[in-house]
This record gives structure tokens, C-alpha cells and sequence, in this order.
């Protein structure tokens, strides 16, 4: 009888161990469409130290040079290097935001053996939310599209997963909420915060209808943890998921040279904008007393110029040049000019050149094909104890 009865005893303990998943959040930046539409003023001509319109890792915005399509921003040599970072990362749960092209992702991602979720903003916007499991550990119970600004058509996706009863035994199986975001873009405008308070208060709902059912939730907040609409977020129970100490950023705006007509000024000339470097993707969770924990610290995947990923440290060491000391001074730069069309008239100014020693910085480059970095969470997610 007792070894029967310690038969039985291993058996449920085994039911009852933990799960270890990781999970992966990614602003992408687009596909085909929106990443060619956006202007990263760090790409000008003037950080290469010459007037071919192209930088070595960056690309110029399509405002001034239509024409120039260098091979970062082609889709092909993107996608490629996004599925070889995702097949190396070996998540088991995947958020996107910024995702266009999601056939392409369906089609990649279901050859290493995940299941999907799609949904785009609404009217004429051409990206969306995306989510994606491992089809031998979850399965999809339930989805829910939620809008949360007609205004803006920001969006948030809900699927119910079952952790896979193969997994875990018979009576092990436990459910998961996995949600993905994009808030707006201005962290100082009551527009994000309403966005955040509506997230907030839909997430309040479906803790309340099944609060033993953990919440994991990744997306690109535009915020940092102080602003007040991540502050809202967490006002439900849902618990920010800490970072490595050296982990300084996620999405890196090095220094810029922008024309001054593109944000509205009253004069056209160069002017040049200090780097800026922020963590604004994260991973909340609602860990339903126990049943989902991290076991270490949020960290991004940032790839060096020789393939390998780079360690907190050689982030939190990488600091910008400021713009004086990367610039060639004026009274030594070469006696040239370039013309720009902007508002439908020509104007000729100075290009402050960047000293071509000086290593480019920032993303998106050669390895990393976004504007902002994945990020992982390592997590247990504890199964219910059968009867």
C-alpha cells in the first residue's frame, strides 16, 4: 500500500512542476510599406562623410532620396535576418507590433512549429499586432480584437492559450491570457494616457471574470516606466517585469541631422539633434498568485557587426558620440553642396559632416533590422495541481 500510495504521490508532483517559457516582444518596424515611410534623420548623407545620399548601415528617408533603396531596407535582406534572430532566440510565445507582411511571418514561423493570431488596425493603416505560440505547448482557446482609439486605431490582441496537456500530464493543463499593444507614439499627450486607462480597465475585466488565469502582456508603450500612462497599466494588479541593471535601452535614436523645414520651422538649415536613448518596450504580467513568475531579468538582443549578441555590458557601455564630437568642424569640411527638395522648392545649405572614423551607431543597421530591439522574459508558468 505505501509504495502504491508513493507511486501515486510522484505522479502528482510531476503533474505540478513548473514550466519554463520564454517569451519574446518585437516592434519589427513594418514590412514592406511602413519602415520605407518613415525618416531616419540618423541616415542622413551627412553621417558618412560624403555626398552619395547613402550611409554604410543607414538608410536616408524616401522624402529626399525616393530613389535610393539600399538593401537595409529591403525586405528581403530584412525578413531574412528577423527569422534567423527569432529561430535563434528559441521563444516559445511571440508578440509583434509594427507587423505587416504577417503572411510571411505565418508561413516562416509555422515552419518551426508555431500557430498565430493577426489583427490590423483599422481603415487604410497597413500594420497590426501579432501573436504567436508554440504549437506542441499551446493551444489556442480564444481570441478578442480590441480597439482602443477610434482616433488613432491603436489596437490590442487577446488569445486565451491552454498549456498542452502533453506537456504537463492529463490533468496538468493551465491556461495563459497573451496580449500584445502599441500605444501612441507622444507619451506627453492625454492620448496615450486614455489609450493605457482603456487597456487598463479591459484587462481589469477578464482578471476579474478569471483571476486565477495569469496575464502576460508585451508591447511598445512609447513610455518609460515613469510616464504616467505605464503607471495606469499597472493599476490593475498587472506588475511591470524588471530589467537587467545595465540594460539601458531598447530603441536608440543616435544623433541626427535633420532639416529644419521637415518639423515646421520658419527657417530652412541643418540643425543637429542630440542622441536619445530609451527602454519603451516592456512586459507586464498579472501573475495570478503564483501561477506565471520570472526566473531572470527582461533583456534585449542586440547583434554586433560579427553576428554575436551582445552582453548588458557592452550595452550599457555603448554611449553616442554628442553631435560636436563627431563632427568634421565646419572651417575644415570640403567645398561642397548638396540640394534637397523640400515643400515643393529647392534650397541649398550646408551639410555638417561627420568624421568618417567615427563608428556609426544606432538602429536599425547591417544586424539589427529594426528601430528598436527584440526583448526576452524568461518565465515559469506553474500548471494546476490535478485532484
Amino acid at each position: 500500500l505505501s509504495f502504491v500510495c508513493a507511486g501515486l504521490c510522484a505522479s502528482v508532483q510531476q503533474l505540478d512542476m513548473p514550466v519554463n517559457v520564454k517569451a519574446l516582444h518585437w516592434n519589427i518596424l513594418g514590412g514592406k510599406t511602413l519602415a520605407a515611410s518613415k525618416f531616419f534623420g540618423h541616415a542622413a548623407p551627412t553621417l558618412t562623410g560624403s555626398a552619395s545620399g547613402i550611409s554604410k548601415n543607414f538608410v536616408w528617408g524616401p522624402q529626399q532620396h525616393a530613389n535610393d533603396k539600399p538593401a537595409m531596407l529591403d525586405w528581403e535582406q530584412r525578413s531574412k535576418l528577423m527569422f534567423q534572430i527569432l529561430s535563434e532566440s528559441k521563444a516559445d510565445i511571440l508578440t509583434f507590433v509594427e507587423m505587416e507582411n504577417y503572411e510571411d511571418f505565418e508561413a516562416a514561423l509555422g515552419q518551426q512549429g508555431y500557430n498565430g493570431k493577426y489583427l490590423k488596425r483599422p481603415g487604410s493603416r497597413t500594420d497590426g499586432t501579432a501573436l504567436f505560440w508554440r504549437e506542441n505547448l499551446f493551444e489556442l482557446m480564444s481570441s478578442e480584437d480590441v480597439l482602443l482609439s477610434e482616433k488613432t486605431g491603436r489596437v490590442a490582441l487577446l488569445c486565451r492559450l491552454k498549456l498542452k496537456n502533453e506537456s504537463v500530464g492529463e490533468s496538468g493543463a493551465h491556461d495563459l491570457t497573451l496580449v500584445g499593444t502599441h500605444l501612441h507614439w507622444d507619451a506627453n499627450t492625454p492620448q496615450q494616457i486614455a489609450e493605457a486607462s482603456f487597456l487598463k480597465d479591459h484587462l481589469s475585466q477578464e482578471i476579474a471574470k478569471s483571476p486565477k488565469v495569469p496575464v502576460l502582456l508585451g508591447g511598445d508603450m512609447n513610455t518609460e516606466k515613469g510616464g504616467p500612462s505605464f503607471a495606469e497599466l499597472c493599476k490593475n494588479d498587472m506588475q511591470p517585469m524588471e530589467v537587467g541593471d545595465s540594460v539601458s535601452w531598447t530603441n536608440w535614436i543616435p544623433e541626427t541631422a535633420y532639416w529644419t523645414k521637415q518639423w515646421g520651422a520658419e527657417t530652412a538649415g541643418w540643425a543637429w539633434k542630440e542622441p536619445k536613448k530609451v527602454i519603451i518596450d516592456h512586459f507586464l504580467m498579472y501573475p495570478a498568485t503564483g501561477a506565471l513568475s520570472m526566473t531572470q531579468p527582461v533583456t534585449p538582443v542586440f547583434r554586433t557587426p560579427d553576428g554575436s549578441i551582445a552582453s548588458e555590458k557592452d550595452l550599457s557601455e555603448m554611449v553616442p558620440l554628442t553631435g560636436n564630437d563627431a563632427l568634421v568642424p565646419k572651417e575644415e569640411q570640403p567645398d561642397w553642396k548638396d540640394s534637397f527638395k523640400q515643400g515643393g522648392s529647392e534650397a541649398e545649405a550646408w551639410l555638417p559632416l561627420r568624421k568618417t572614423e567615427t563608428p556609426e551607431v544606432g538602429i536599425p543597421n547591417k544586424e539589427n533590422p529594426s528601430d528598436h530591439l527584440p526583448i526576452i522574459a524568461h518565465l515559469q508558468l506553474t500548471p494546476a495541481s490535478s485532484s
